[in-house]
This record gives C-alpha cells, structure tokens and sequence, in this order.
C-alpha cells in the first residue's frame, strides 16, 4: 500500500505538473477499499505517510507544500457542502463515498497550520483506525 502511494506522489506531485486531486483520488480509493491511513509532514522536505503498521517517506522540494495542498483539498472533498465547508487549517469530518457498488463512511481529521500538517483518513470499522500516529 505504501509503494502505492509513493508511486502516486511521483506521478501527480513532484515536476511541474502538479494534480492533487488525482492524488487524494488516490487516497480515498485506498479509503475506501478498507484501508485506514495518516500522513504527516515532517519537515520541509519529508512526508511519511502510514497504512496499518507499514510506512513510507516521501522526499523531495516542496514536499511540505505539496502536502498542504493535500490537506486543503481533503477538506473540500469531506465538506458537507460548499455553504457549510470544512474549515481548511484543521477539523474533523465524516463523509460517504461509492466504491465497487457499495457506500463506505470515511472519517477524517486532520490539522493543516504552517508548524504542523497532518491528516488520518480512518475507516470506522477497520481495526487499524483504533492506533493513533
């Protein structure tokens, strides 16, 4: 799962051609197939991210910033709707998504502040999502 990710931040951020809603498109079918997972930003240049007790280090320029971006936009795919959004430095918010001819809930929290990034999205019945990074 890790590999899966990395391979994603390659392909949608890093060049000059950047797409992070491809990349927490990414994210969300890693979500919601059953799979709970955090990411952080642990400095300017280095994002870990975790799926159950696997993790993985993305490094590069502006990974920080990247990052921030991912945050953002997973607080406008988690708003309710676009009269009551998600506040964008940090919140907490659940959310249904189709997958394979099914609804999943996701919940995710998450902050995004220049000292601090984060975000976990979790899967309320998936046992992994009881751990906290």
């Amino acid at each position: 799962m890790i590999q899966t990710i990395q391979a994603a931040w390659a392909r949608y951020l890093t060049g000059r051609e950047i797409d992070g809603v491809a990349f927490v498109d990414e994210l969300l079918a890693l979500g919601t197939s059953g799979h709970s997972l955090t990411g952080r930003a642990l400095s300017p240049s280095e994002v870990v991210f975790t799926v159950g007790a696997e993790s993985g280090v993305v490094t590069g320029d502006q990974v920080k910033g990247n990052f921030r971006s991912v945050c953002a936009r997973l607080a406008v795919v988690f708003s309710p709707d676009p009269l009551n959004p998600v506040n964008l430095y940090g919140a907490r918010a659940r959310k249904r998504f189709e997958h394979a001819g099914r609804e999943v809930e996701l919940e995710l929290e998450f902050e995004n502040k220049p000292g601090e990034s984060w975000f976990r999205i979790l899967v309320p019945n998936d046992a992994s999502s009881k751990s906290k990074s």
